[in-house]
């Protein structure tokens, strides 16, 4: 979401770059005039805004057992990314613990905690249920069980696609 303030692209990704940092654009389109991604405001109207933004809110957002905790596919807000592990956001309001269910797509896989930089489960296929701690947030990556972990600059990488940018180097 941050990519529809004005400190958060370059000034030629903008159609209005001198707005204030308070106002947010309205729009954001993957690709204009050769700029991505760019920023606009509602020039073509609401019909058009809501046809493009609405349903990628939609895809971003799903719901838990809990009204109050959204699971938010951080992956897919990423789209300059060309490749990218399933990744969550959780943020529970609550003063104690929740729990959640992670629907597992197919096939075995590990869950990373990219807050606390490790592994938590290993294996896990269907279901699996996380604690999400009292006012806090998880941010997870999926990924394959089995494939490779590599470790250069800080950034570790699962199968040769980045999910940690900030990691430990565990051997």
């Amino acid at each position: 979401m941050r990519l529809f303030y004005t400190d958060y692209l370059p000034p030629e990704s903008q159609s209005s770059p001198g707005l204030t940092p308070a106002i947010p654009y309205e729009r954001l389109d993957e690709t204009l005039d050769g700029h991505s991604p760019y920023a606009s405001g509602d020039f073509a109207g609401i019909g058009r805004l809501r046809r493009r933004v609405l349903p990628w809110l939609g895809e971003l957002i799903h719901a838990t057992e809990d009204p109050f905790i959204l699971q938010l596919d951080l992956a897919k807000t990423d789209f300059l990314a060309k490749a990218a592990h399933p990744t969550y956001l959780y943020y529970n309001p609550w003063l104690d613990n929740r729990q959640v269910t992670l629907k597992i797509a197919s096939g075995k896989s590990d869950i990373y905690d990219l807050r606390a930089h490790k592994n938590i489960r290993s294996g896990v296929e269907g279901e699996v249920q996380l604690e999400v701690p009292a006012q806090g947030t998880l941010v997870l990556a999926v990924t394959p069980s089995g494939q490779k972990r590599t470790f250069a600059n800080g950034v570790m990488s699962v199968g040769g696609v980045p999910i940690d940018y900030q990691a430990i180097s565990r051997t």
